[in-house]
């Protein structure tokens, strides 16, 4: 899965274009849907020179509430959800669905998918690699995936090996009769394409079978998504002292981290000194995840001293929290 949004922000931003290829059988059936994301012009263009999806085209689009259901049927028997950097993806989609109202059914399905982030697959299989854009591994492998400049939705996916070349043309209606191809990234078929292509040659490379073989001997690679849930609860009940922060410290060091000073490394691997060099820069800016940081040095026995000193009040003021 992929999702175009109009920033980066889960709580403000929106959905403009989501992609989805499900993969049964070795068959690929791709889905996707243009959204009206319903906000100012001025807001909407602020990405609009990374997927060049212009506010005007989306006018007449549906708004995400008409398609949340259609989305969720695609995915009804969905054990597993790929993404690349997939707490992004997965955050933006959970945001949408608690903005509708009877919605608990739609809610629950995505609970109960296991959602697999193709970036620490990655970062797992090329430790030292200078850049882990999705664009890099896909130069690496030799995947381009291509879009053709037509009123119908065709896709292109090809693989290179050695001197082989093996592509796949996806089409989401009937088949285009013009086949006038371009290579495209930030359209989110396109992206879920590079996705499945570069999910299969990593598979391949670390010997795995299947997804839940990578899953068996990569767990770090699923996303906590209870856990993220649970800190978001916490922080918006403005309950974040260490006392409320102590029961998560165990499965928050089990969390993989994919910030480049800390990349590649569970926290339970890294030193209170490092885990706190973070915080404190306020260099990472989920504040469930600095929730995470702060719940596995707990778990670690000290903490700073600046940290102590701030820790004289009992209850951690919500304002105070976000500083840190």
């Amino acid at each position: 899965m992929d999702l175009e949004t109009t920033g980066l922000d889960r709580k403000t931003d929106r959905i403009i274009q989501i992609g989805v290829v499900k993969v049964e059988n070795n068959v690929c059936k791709p889905w996707m849907a243009y959204v009206n994301p319903c906000k100012p012009r001025e807001e909407q263009m602020r990405a609009y020179n990374v997927h060049r999806i212009s506010p005007e085209f989306l006018l007449g689009k549906p708004t995400f509430a008409d398609v949340a259901s259609k989305l969720c049927e695609f995915l009804e028997n969905a054990e597993y959800v790929v993404c690349y950097n997939c707490e992004f993806d997965w955050s933006l989609l959970m945001a949408e669905l608690d903005r509708l109202q009877d919605n608990e059914e739609n809610k629950a399905l995505m609970r109960k998918i296991k959602w697999v982030d193709l970036l620490r697959f990655a970062i797992n299989s090329f430790p030292d690699l200078y850049s882990y854009k999705l664009s890099t591994l896909l130069e690496k492998f030799s995947i381009q995936i291509k879009k053709a400049q037509s009123l119908l939705y065709l896709y292109q996916s090809c693989v290179t090996t050695g001197d082989h070349q093996e592509c796949e043309v996806f089409s989401l209606f009937e088949q285009g009769q013009e086949e006038n191809f371009e290579e495209r990234q930030h359209d989110a078929v396109c992206d879920s394409l590079a996705a499945h292509s570069l999910l299969k040659k990593l598979l391949e490379k670390n010997s795995y079978s299947n997804i839940a073989d990578l899953v068996e001997n990569f767990p770090q690679c699923l996303i906590d998504t209870e856990l993220f849930l649970a800190l978001e609860v916490k922080w918006n009940e403005r309950k974040t002292s260490d006392e409320e922060l102590k029961s998560f410290a165990a499965r928050a060091e089990k969390f993989y981290c994919t910030m480049p000073s800390l990349r590649g490394k569970t926290l339970q691997e890294l030193s209170v000194g490092k885990i706190e060099k973070v915080l404190f820069s306020r260099a990472e800016k989920d504040e469930r995840v600095c929730l995470l940081y702060r719940a596995a040095v707990l778990n670690k026995g000290s903490y700073s001293q600046k940290r102590k000193a701030d820790s004289s009040d009992s209850s951690v003021s919500h304002k105070e929290t976000k500083t840190e």
